[in-house]
């Protein structure tokens, strides 16, 4: 009973992290971009690369928030 019960909780967790996310958002005055991803930093650089892919040379793109989800 100990191992179905323990089974159950582990499934539970694991479940809910594999969920969750970090989200952010960088923009310029022209574009936007959104990055999503297991780590901060990561999410950060795939916003900035979204952001700046659509951004003209000479304009700058930052992050805007960063949030846990």
């Amino acid at each position: 009973m100990k191992k179905i019960i323990l089974g159950a909780i582990l499934a539970i967790g694991l479940s809910v992290n594999a969920q969750a996310y970090y989200e952010c958002q960088a923009t310029s005055p022209s574009a936007w971009g959104i990055g999503q991803a297991n780590s901060r930093a990561q999410a950060k650089n795939i916003a900035l690369n979204q952001c700046a892919s659509r951004t003209p040379g000479w304009q700058l793109c930052v992050i805007n928030w960063c949030e846990w989800r």
